[in-house]
């Protein structure tokens, strides 16, 4: 589950299903290229779970920037769950 906290931007979060239990360290977050979205900062947490209902966080929310410079992405790094 990816919260982002900005009104009228991206949706408030959205789950991703992997299909089955999977071990995660690292999730990579791309907006579309820098002609159709500038540089931008979003509060941005993950939280994960093996059964789609009990989620523990992965990655507390903090502020992250995405910018056309570096290909409109970030990349979040945690101990693989």
């Amino acid at each position: 589950m990816l919260p982002a906290r900005r009104s009228n931007a991206f949706p408030q979060w959205v789950q991703v299903d992997l299909g089955a239990t999977r071990t995660v360290g690292r999730v990579v977050l791309k907006l579309p290229p820098s002609s159709a979205w500038g540089s931008r900062t979003q509060t941005i947490a993950v939280a994960g779970s093996t059964d789609g209902s009990s989620f523990g966080t992965l990655v507390g929310a903090a502020e992250r920037t995405f910018d056309p410079s570096t290909g409109n992405q970030v990349s979040l790094t945690f101990s693989a769950a």
